[in-house]
């Protein structure tokens, strides 16, 4: 054994230490006593007890919080809640019929017979439509306000529904997006908001709607409000140059219709109205279609390059004309549509028979051209040819 083991010794606690070592130092060398930690155990516990039940708490009222706004959810939206909102949009709303309806002379009345040309040059035609006081001038210019006013209109619809679906930071369908953008008021961002977060909801949470302010019934009514307060009896549609200057509102209004007829099949809005109120309704979307119908097809004709580029009295409404060219039918045809696009919609809106029928002075007799204007008339007549109708152009 090594001399330096022999010089140790054991103490009563068996460590080695050196005989200089005393035994209170050795004391003090020698591990502490283990901590009793029971008590902090049984204050851990405690407080995670305590913390289970605060979440617990918490879920509770969450489930409270969330059936009582579903007892308020079903209670606004029973047929009856729904149908005394609905009413006082409908009360609120604007019921004259329309008044400024196209005129003979805009209609039929400057048309003839066949296609003529004035003998006009092309160069001495350029320079007819450069001149303010020309009538060719003025053809120009409605198609040239009419392009702009129908772009500027959508872009406009376009940014809005940008910054309040950016806003709101939910997802949308391209197509419900692009409908939702009808209704979208200019300068109104607050209203555009709420319409949206009304349709989409403010967040992916849960809610009585689907998600968390989530409501698609009220977003449809606000919709519906919206087309209720279009006054009939505001629409200037006696000849191309008025119709041009309600071409925004007309635009919209086409637009709404058709993004409504949509939205309002995708979401089962018809079947949350009483009879009464979904008759009310149709009233109203048949007394509108056939306005924004007859403005569809009318902007088709001012801006058709032929039609634009010619007076009135070198065109005819007449498809046998003699000498015309596939162009010049195409318009013909066209011309005596807008004739009875016209009919239906002053029909729909209860102008007397006889201010109809003279409109029918100025048509032409021939065989192509009753063809044309029964085969039409028909299908105007058919349910809902209207609305099929806007929904191709929108």
């Amino acid at each position: 054994m090594p001399r330096e083991a022999e010089d140790r010794q054991i103490n009563r606690n068996g460590l080695f230490l050196d005989p200089a070592v005393t035994d209170a130092e050795a004391q003090r060398r020698q591990p502490e006593a283990p901590e009793d930690v029971s008590e902090r155990f049984a204050q851990f516990k405690a407080r995670q007890q305590q913390l289970r039940e605060e979440r617990e708490a918490q879920q509770r009222q969450i489930e409270e919080n969330r059936r009582r706004a579903q007892e308020r959810y079903d209670a606004a939206h029973t047929p009856q809640a729904h149908s005394v909102r609905f009413n006082q949009i409908v009360q609120a709303a604007p019921h004259n019929h329309l008044t400024h309806t196209p005129t003979n002379t805009a209609l039929t009345g400057e048309f003839r017979s066949a296609f003529t040309n004035h003998k006009l040059s092309e160069r001495k035609r350029a320079a007819k439509a450069a001149n303010p006081k020309s009538r060719l001038f003025q053809k120009a210019e409605n198609a040239r306000q009419l392009t702009e006013l129908v772009r500027k209109t959508r872009d406009a619809a376009f940014k809005d529904i940008s910054n309040a679906v950016s806003r709101n930071g939910m997802l949308c369908d391209p197509q419900d997006l692009n409908d939702l953008s009808r209704f979208m008021c200019a300068g109104q961002s607050g209203n555009n908001l709420g319409l949206v977060q009304k349709f989409l909801g403010k967040s992916d949470k849960p809610g009585p709607g689907g998600r968390e302010g989530q409501d698609v019934q009220a977003a449809m009514d606000q919709m519906a409000s919206q087309l209720f307060g279009y006054d009939a009896g505001d629409f200037h549609l006696e000849n191309d140059t008025a119709l041009v200057g309600d071409a925004e509102k007309l635009e919209r209004l086409s637009g709404q219709l058709a993004a409504f007829d949509r939205l309002a099949e995708k979401h089962h809005y018809l079947g949350t109205l009483t009879p009464e109120d979904r008759e009310t309704l149709n009233s109203k979307l048949d007394e509108l279609r056939p306005v924004a119908a007859y403005y569809q097809h009318r902007k088709g004709i001012i801006t058709n390059e032929y039609y634009k580029t010619h007076y009135n009295d070198e065109l005819s409404m007449d498809p046998d004309a003699p000498g015309a060219d596939a162009q010049q039918k195409e318009l013909a045809n066209a011309l005596l549509d807008s004739y009875v696009y016209a009919e239906s919609m002053m029909q729909k809106s209860h102008i007397p028979a006889e201010q109809i029928a003279q409109l029918r002075s100025g048509l032409p007799q021939s065989e192509g051209a009753r063809i044309q204007i029964g085969g039409r008339r028909e299908e105007l007549l058919g349910v809902g040819a209207h609305a099929a109708y806007l929904a191709q152009e929108y």
